[in-house]
């Protein structure tokens, strides 16, 4: 009986030790981005939607939008939809924050205008920038995105 013991002792704490050391290997993100619609309510037209990747936009899985004046952005995070406000130039600026978090948005590359599909009416300067993500923890997320600046202003 005492050998049966102190073999299950043995492997309860071979387990938890092996099992500690797994998870510690596995870095889980800190927050996770989810999908957003552009709201129906919000001041003005989508300025910007961006999504993860080609396929994600032309789908309208959008990571990220802002309004027309882009002074309020929306992104959803661990399932939680959450508005952002901006600075007072933010075409220049890009930064927003609001829930506890802050988002930067800088553009790495513009092109010609696009159309997301046909049946939308989201056509504009196609831009692929960083989309970082800080939590009042200190966490950040870094995504590369890709999406449509709708009423970019025409040299």
């Amino acid at each position: 009986m005492k050998f049966f013991s102190t073999l299950l002792l043995f492997c309860s704490i071979a387990i938890t030790t092996v099992s500690a050391q797994n998870n510690s290997t596995k870095k889980a993100p800190p927050f996770t981005v989810d999908k957003v619609s552009p709201p129906n309510h919000q001041t003005g037209r989508t300025n910007y939607v961006l999504s993860n990747s080609e396929k994600d936009l032309k789908n309208r899985d959008f990571i990220f939008c802002t309004d027309s004046n882009s002074t309020v952005a929306y992104l959803t995070i661990n399932g939680f939809t959450i508005r952002l406000a901006g600075g007072p130039n933010p075409e220049n600026i890009l930064a927003y924050n609001g829930s506890g978090y802050a988002v930067t948005f800088s553009i790495t590359k513009t092109s010609s205008n696009t159309t997301i599909n046909d049946k939308d009416d989201y056509t504009g300067v196609k831009v692929d920038g960083i989309l970082s993500i800080y939590n009042s923890k200190g966490q950040v997320i870094g995504k590369k995105v890709t999406g449509v600046e709708i009423n970019a202003v025409k040299n």
